[in-house]
C-alpha cells in the first residue's frame, strides 16, 4: 500500500514573476511604429542626405540672389528689420526679431544683403527639414531629396528664399513644429513637443493664419497617434505656446508706444491691437465664399497655381503618394490632406486671387500656400520611394534576380530628372532678382528731385516703401516728409498724420479727398512744398491741381487736375534718360515684383503726354505715349490709344488724354 505521503506529487516550479512597471495614468503605451520603410528613423544617413540637400538648395537660390533691396513689399521689409518697426499688418514681429538678431549677429554688407541672405538661410533650413519629414513619413532617403528639391525648385518658394519677406522665416518655423511633433511619435522625450509648441508661438507672430492651421492639424494628428502624450506634456506645451503668443504681441503694443516711423496700426491698445491682427485695414471685399463663380475661379486658379508651381509629373507623383495611405499611416495621411484643404480653403476665402495668370500668381499665391506645398512635396516624396519600389518588385520577379535595389535607384534618379531639371530652367527666370536695383534707384530719385522740407503724398502705401527704405536705411533726405494719402480714410492713420505734423483737426473732413486738399492746402499755407507720386497723380486728379516734373507733381493753385509746364522737353529727356540707365527699356524685367517699379515710369510718360497735348503738340504727345509703350509693351489699351492719337486734330488731343 502506497502511503499519501509517497503519492504526493511535487509541484512544479513556477517561472519567475517580472517586476510590475508603474505605468502613467494619463499615458498609454506607445506600440512599435510601423513606418513603412525599414530604418525610417533618422541616422547619420539621414542627416548628411538633409545637409547635402540644404547645400544644394542653398547653391540654386544663390544662382538668382541680389544684395539690392527688391521692389513690392522688400522695402518696408528691410526698413522695419533695420529699425525694428512694425510693418504692414499683422505686423510680422518675429521675423522682424530674428531677421534684426541675424543681421547684427552677421553684420556683412548692406541691410538688404542680410535681410535677403536671411531668406536664403531660413529657406534652405526649410528644404532640409521637408527631407527629414518625408523620410520620417515612409520615403526613401531618394524619394526625400527629389521632394524636397521639388519645393525648392518651384518658383513661388525658390523666388521667397531671396525675397526679403518674412515667407521664408515663416515656413521654416511651420515645418520645424512639423518635425518636432513627428520625432515626439517616432518615440522622442515629451520636450519635442515643447519644440513644437515654440515654433508655432513664434509663428502666430509671422503668419498667425498658418499657425492656426498648423495648431489644428498637429493636434489632429496627435490625436490620431498610437501613443498619447502625457497631461504634464501637455500643460507645458499649450502654456509655451500660449506664452509665446501673448509676448509677441505684447512686443507689438510695448513698440507702438515707443512710436517708430514705420508703425503701421498704431496698436498702442488692444482694440488697435486687434485690428491689426485681423488686417481690418486690408477689408477690401476681394475674399468671400468658395461658392459661386468667383469661388470656383479662386479654387482653380489655387489649384491651377499648385500644379504650375511643381509642374505635372510631380502632381501625379504626389497623387500616388497620397493613394499610398497604408504605407504612409492613416494619422499622418489624414494629416497631410488637412493642411492642403485647411490651406487651400483659408486662401480661397481669404484672398482676392481671381484665377490662373501665367506665373504672376503663382509667385503672388506662393507664400500664402506654403504650408500645402510642404505637404505635396512631401507625397512627391513618397510617390517617388513607390514608383521606385514598384519598378524594383516587378524587374526581380520577370528575371528571378536580386537586382530589385538598383532598379529602384535608376527609377529614383530618373524621377529626379523629370521633376527638378524642367522645374529649375522654367522656373529660374521667374525667380530671378538679379536685375536692376528698381526699387532703390526709385525711391532716390523720387526724393532728389524734391526740394527741401517737401512733403509728398503717395497714393497706395506700397508705393511710399522705397522712399521710405531710402530714409531710414539710407540716411537719404529725412527731411521729406512722406504721407500715403490715401490712407488718411483710416483713423489710427489719420490720427498718426495729425499728431506727427502738428495738423490739429485739419483732417477731420467728410471724404478722404476732402482731407487730402485740406492737407495740402495746410502745408502750403505753411510754405511747405507738397508733391504728388505718380500713383497720386492719377487718383486725386480731379481733386488737386499739379504740375509734372517727371516722376513727381508739384501741387499748384488753381484748377484740378494737370497743368502746363514751360519746358516739357527737359523733363521728357530726362524720363527717357532715366528709362535708359535704370533699365525699364528691358522688357524682360517687367514681372513680379519689379511690375510696380515700371507701371509707374510709363503713368510718368502718360502725364508728360497730356503736357504735349495741352500745348497742341501731337508730335510730343505721341512720343510719350510711345516711350510708355516701350515700358510696358503687354498694354493693349496704350497702344490702341496711340493709333487714335496720331489721326486725332491736335486740338482734340487735351480732351482725350485728359482722364488717360
Amino acid at each position: 500500500m502506497v502511503s499519501a505521503r509517497t503519492r504526493r506529487r511535487k509541484a512544479p516550479r513556477r517561472a519567475p514573476v517580472a517586476p510590475r512597471t508603474v505605468v502613467d495614468r494619463n499615458q498609454r503605451a506607445a506600440p512599435p511604429i510601423d513606418d513603412g520603410v525599414e530604418g525610417s528613423r533618422l541616422g547619420r544617413a539621414e542627416l548628411i542626405g538633409a545637409a547635402i540637400v540644404a547645400i544644394v538648395a542653398a547653391a540654386l537660390f544663390a544662382t538668382t540672389f541680389s544684395s539690392n533691396v527688391a521692389a513690392g513689399d522688400a522695402p518696408e521689409s528691410v526698413a522695419g528689420v533695420r529699425t525694428l518697426g512694425i510693418i504692414h499688418a499683422p505686423g510680422y514681429p518675429t521675423y522682424v526679431l530674428a531677421a534684426r538678431t541675424f543681421g547684427t549677429v552677421l553684420p556683412v554688407g548692406s541691410w538688404a544683403l542680410r535681410v535677403n541672405l536671411f531668406s536664403v538661410v531660413c529657406a534652405a533650413l526649410t528644404v532640409a527639414l521637408v527631407f527629414l519629414v518625408a523620410r520620417l513619413f515612409a520615403s526613401s532617403i531618394g524619394g526625400a531629396a527629389v521632394g524636397a528639391l521639388a519645393l525648392a525648385t518651384t518658383a513661388s518658394f525658390w523666388f521667397n528664399a531671396d525675397f526679403a519677406k518674412h515667407y521664408a522665416w515663416t515656413g521654416l518655423l511651420l515645418i520645424a513644429a512639423v518635425f518636432a511633433v513627428v520625432i515626439w511619435q517616432q518615440g522622442g522625450r515629451d520636450g519635442w513637443l515643447a519644440v513644437a509648441a515654440v515654433a508655432l508661438g513664434l509663428e502666430v507672430g509671422s503668419g498667425w493664419q498658418l499657425a492656426a492651421i498648423a495648431v489644428v492639424s498637429l493636434v489632429v494628428l496627435v490625436t490620431l497617434d498610437a501613443r498619447a502624450p502625457s497631461t504634464r506634456a501637455l500643460v507645458i506645451a499649450g502654456t509655451t505656446f500660449a506664452t509665446l503668443a501673448v509676448a509677441v504681441f505684447a512686443f507689438v503694443v510695448i513698440r507702438a508706444h515707443q512710436d517708430p516711423t514705420l508703425n503701421w496700426g498704431d496698436a498702442t491698445n488692444l482694440s488697435r491691437l486687434w485690428a491689426l491682427i485681423a488686417r481690418k485695414d486690408f477689408e477690401n471685399g476681394t475674399g468671400g465664399s468658395v461658392l459661386g463663380v468667383a469661388g470656383v475661379s479662386r479654387l482653380g486658379g489655387i489649384v491651377g497655381g499648385l500644379e504650375r508651381d511643381f509642374g505635372l509629373f510631380a502632381a501625379l507623383l504626389a497623387l500616388v503618394g497620397a493613394l499610398s495611405y497604408r504605407r504612409i499611416g492613416i494619422p499622418r495621411s489624414v494629416f497631410l490632406a488637412l493642411v492642403i484643404v485647411a490651406n487651400i480653403a483659408a486662401v480661397v476665402i481669404g484672398s482676392g486671387i481671381t484665377g490662373l495668370v501665367g506665373f504672376h500668381s503663382v509667385v503672388t499665391q506662393g507664400g500664402y500656400m506654403m504650408f500645402a506645398m510642404f505637404a505635396i512635396a512631401i507625397l512627391t516624396a513618397i510617390g517617388v520611394t513607390v514608383a521606385a519600389d514598384w519598378c524594383g518588385t516587378v524587374a526581380s520577379r520577370s528575371d528571378g534576380s536580386t537586382r530589385s535595389s538598383s532598379v529602384a535607384v535608376a527609377v529614383t534618379i530618373l524621377a529626379g530628372a523629370i521633376v527638378l531639371v524642367p522645374s529649375a530652367v522654367v522656373h529660374r527666370a521667374h525667380a530671378d532678382l538679379r536685375v536692376a536695383p528698381y526699387a532703390d534707384e526709385y525711391g532716390r530719385r523720387v526724393l532728389a528731385s524734391l526740394p527741401a522740407h517737401a512733403v509728398l503724398l503717395v497714393w497706395d502705401e506700397d508705393l511710399a516703401f522705397p522712399m521710405e527704405y531710402r530714409q531710414l536705411v539710407e540716411r537719404q533726405r529725412p527731411d521729406v516728409t512722406i504721407i500715403a494719402a490715401n490712407s488718411l480714410g483710416i483713423p489710427w492713420a489719420r490720427t498718426e498724420v495729425s499728431q506727427r505734423s502738428h495738423l490739429g483737426n485739419v483732417l477731420e473732413q467728410p471724404t478722404v479727398f476732402d482731407s487730402v486738399q485740406a492737407l495740402a492746402s495746410t502745408f502750403l499755407e505753411r510754405h511747405r512744398p507738397v508733391y504728388l507720386d505718380i500713383n497720386a497723380m492719377l487718383a486725386l486728379h480731379d481733386y488737386i491741381g499739379y504740375e509734372t516734373r517727371g516722376l513727381v507733381g508739384e501741387v499748384v493753385r488753381g484748377t484740378t487736375g494737370a497743368h502746363t509746364v514751360k519746358d516739357p522737353d527737359a523733363i521728357a529727356a530726362e524720363l527717357a534718360h532715366i528709362d535708359r540707365v535704370d533699365g525699364y527699356e528691358k522688357e524682360s524685367a517687367n514681372r513680379v515684383p519689379f511690375d510696380i517699379a515700371f507701371a509707374l515710369h510709363e503713368r510718368a510718360h502718360i502725364e508728360l503726354a497730356k503736357v504735349y497735348a495741352m500745348q497742341r503738340n501731337r508730335a510730343g504727345a505721341v512720343r510719350e505715349l510711345q516711350r510708355a509703350l516701350a515700358v510696358a509693351p503687354q498694354n493693349g489699351k496704350l497702344r490702341a490709344a496711340i493709333a487714335e492719337a496720331q489721326a486725332m486734330p491736335p486740338k482734340d488731343l487735351a480732351g482725350f488724354l485728359a482722364d488717360a
